[in-house]
This record gives C-alpha cells, structure tokens and sequence, in this order.
C-alpha cells in the first residue's frame, strides 16, 4: 500500500521545497517546506510513519532533519501523523 502526503500551498505565502530534508520511502515519508514571508524563516514538516515501521529508522530521520535545521538556527513545526503507541514505548 502506498501513501502519499499533501501540504496544501497557500498562493500568498512565499515558500520553498526543501528538497535535502524531504524523503519518501515505503515505511515513512517526510516533506518540508521553507516559508520566506515571515520576520524569520519558518520551515514546516509534513511527516507521515506507517504503523508497523521500525521506530527507531524513523526517529534517526527526524534527528537527522532536526540536526540540519539547527545548523541554520531555522525555527520549524512538524506535523503529521506518526503512528506511535507511547503504551509500548
């Protein structure tokens, strides 16, 4: 089964893709965008993990994004739907 995410443009928002944090692979999926139009730029994340991916793969990516955005001092928000039962956590 295949997913695909949407993040829906607003036409008076300046944004970008950004292409070195997104990924799409069949356990999880991640899109983000850079939105120019603010006092600071804000890049937003869209992830989406399927309910019986490995947690662990799917933490290391969100880590990994995390790691290039404080590089840059980028303030971001991720949403989506993460498929998580902090239960067995």
């Amino acid at each position: 089964m295949r997913y695909s995410l949407t993040l829906t443009e607003e036409k008076s928002l300046d944004f970008s893709v950004r292409e070195d944090l997104n990924i799409s692979k069949e356990q999880y999926e991640g899109l983000w965008v850079e939105i120019d139009n603010t006092s600071e730029k804000l890049v937003c994340g869209v992830l989406y993990k399927h309910p019986s991916s490995d947690l662990e793969e799917f933490a290391n990516y969100i880590y990994s994004c995390l790691d290039k955005l404080q590089q840059h001092n980028k303030t971001s928000i991720i949403l989506g739907d993460f498929n998580i039962n902090l239960l067995n956590c």
